[in-house]
């Protein structure tokens, strides 16, 4: 029975591997094959939401700290970057880094407060409302931000095809999230964050440091949330508080995590694929698209409680446990 445990567990790993090997192949070969620019333009925003989704995830999915201010650290390392790089003029590959880490201060001074809390709804309310004070502060100084008139002149990253050349960067950026994703789950802060979403007080008892787990998480996942944000900065040079640190962001988050599977290292990147595709693919339709947007989180929670890839992964699973229990069955009639 060991025997087989270990090779269905190999048999996973090699299905894993071979799907991620296959996704990075196609992802690097898109833009020899694609003809308009603008399809390029859709594929960074996919990977760039999938980073931002697998970030959240880690804190969502896996610890079960529902932070609702996530779009908070993302806007921090736009504004951070964007900010440095225009009013000292320092080149964007540095100040890409320090938005990153200003992010992850505004995540730490967040966190260290509102993550003690253990009951969820207080959680919720704190780190809402730190999304909405850091959306204020940037609408209200237009002498330094700009306000809602926009942040423009921000340097760029590249010269000559950007587009292209972004792409590959964003590439690389979502290579990273995911051996960072990957390595944490796998790890033993991994199990800890499994342990702590399914019953606090159970791996308290265990001896697990759960402020402490959780503040590190969620600084992790800020790190990542403001460097994406620093390169969504100087990718679209212009930038205003609703399209950075606007509450419909954090649902945008949340309905990609939901489609594409909580708690999964797939679901994330699934779902921000599919629904950022598909709300470009349906943009003809104006304000309908955002109707059948509703539509299907709607039929996700209904019919795929737990969203797409974690659907098929539970019949995969379910198929495995058959197939092993018809294996013991027939083992145990030839003895």
């Amino acid at each position: 029975m060991k025997h087989l445990n270990r090779m269905v567990l190999l048999q996973r790993k090699r299905i894993a591997a071979t799907a991620f090997v296959i996704m990075l192949v196609s992802l690097m070969a898109l833009p020899f094959m694609v003809t308009k620019i603008y399809y390029i333009h859709v594929l960074i925003l996919c990977m760039m939401y999938s980073c931002i989704t697998s970030a959240w995830n880690l804190i969502a999915g896996y610890a079960g700290v529902f932070s609702f201010g996530f779009q908070a650290l993302f806007g921090t390392g736009a504004y951070i970057s964007a900010l440095l790089s225009i009013y000292f003029g320092w080149s964007p590959w540095v100040t890409m880094w320090l938005g990153a880490l200003a992010a992850m201060g505004v995540g730490a001074v967040v966190a260290v407060p509102s993550l003690k809390l253990k009951q969820l709804p207080y959680i919720c309310i704190a780190t809402l409302c730190m999304g909405e004070i850091i959306r204020l502060v940037a609408s209200n100084f237009p002498e330094i931000t700009r306000g809602e008139l926009g942040l423009s002149q921000i340097p760029k990253l590249f010269d000559g095809n950007i587009k292209v050349k972004s792409y590959y960067l964003m590439l690389v950026i979502l290579v990273v999230t995911l051996a960072i994703v990957v390595k944490i789950v796998n790890s033993p802060m991994g199990m800890s964050l499994k342990a702590m979403r399914d019953s606090q007080e159970a791996s308290e008892s265990l001896g697990i440091n759960i402020p402490g787990t959780k503040i590190c998480i969620y600084m992790i996942g800020a790190f990542i949330a403001g460097f994406v944000g620093a390169f969504y900065a100087h990718y679209m040079n212009i930038l205003t508080p609703t399209s950075v640190l606007g509450t419909a962001l954090m649902t945008q988050y949340v309905a990609m995590c939901l489609i594409g599977g909580m708690g999964t290292i797939v679901g994330p990147i699934l779902g921000s694929f599919t629904i950022t595709a598909s709300l470009e693919l349906l943009r003809k339709l104006e304000d309908y698209r955002l109707i059948i947007y509703a539509l299907l989180i709607i039929a996700t929670i209904i019919f795929l409680r737990d969203g797409i890839w974690g659907t098929f992964k539970g019949f995969i699973v379910a198929r495995a446990e058959r197939n092993k229990a018809a294996h013991s069955k027939i083992q145990e009639e030839k003895l």
